[in-house]
């Protein structure tokens, strides 16, 4: 059960059901994200679509997309997102130890990172810190993205806002299978 909001339960609304359904990652499918956002099945609708949309139909690399949504969490001390992308994405992106720390309080410019990586963590900072990415960063991601690319990755940032504002204002905890991964606050199971 979640701190400050209950998990909804079975029976679900047909529509809510039929979401449920389309969302599978075996033993650590976001079920307490789900059943939290099912309260509002207008709302767990169009998330999930977003979410599913930049998670399966990105024009990004699975690891830039990873390393953008744990700078994210780390940003926002989000430990549901925290730990579900390090248990699901960490290893199948070749995101390292040493990177997973970097991502937590290194800077930007970490040497750990390609040009590349080190523009996405910049354009999380930027857009977490003061809402826009500054002209310098805006004009050396021009050199490595096109447009649709561009704007993905502002959604794709601000999405994973979303999802860690969500998961923190209701305090909904980890997966059991990703708990241990969690590192912001302690999780009172």
């Amino acid at each position: 059960m979640n701190a400050r909001f209950p998990l909804a339960e079975p029976p679900y609304d047909e529509k809510v059901q039929a979401i449920f359904d389309k969302v599978d990652l075996g033993a650590l499918a976001p079920r307490n994200f789900l059943r939290t956002l099912a309260h509002q099945p207008r709302l767990l609708g169009n998330v999930v679509a977003l979410g599913g949309s930049l998670m399966y139909k990105s024009s990004l690399s699975e690891r830039l997309r990873e390393i953008a949504i744990l700078r994210v969490a780390a940003r926002t001390k989000c430990d549901y997102e925290w730990a579900m992308h390090h248990a699901l994405f960490a290893e199948r992106c070749a995101i390292t130890t040493a990177e997973l720390e970097a991502l937590l309080e290194g800077p930007t410019d970490a040497p750990c990172w390609t040009e590349q990586e080190q523009l996405m963590i910049a354009a999380a900072d930027e857009l977490h810190h003061g809402s826009t990415i500054t002209d310098a960063t805006w004009q050396a991601m021009q050199r490595h993205w096109a447009p649709p690319q561009l704007l993905e990755i502002i959604v794709l940032i601000g999405h994973y806002h979303l999802v860690a504002f969500f998961m923190n204002a209701t305090a909904a905890r980890p997966e059991e299978g990703a708990r241990h991964l969690a590192i912001f606050k302690p999780d009172q199971s």
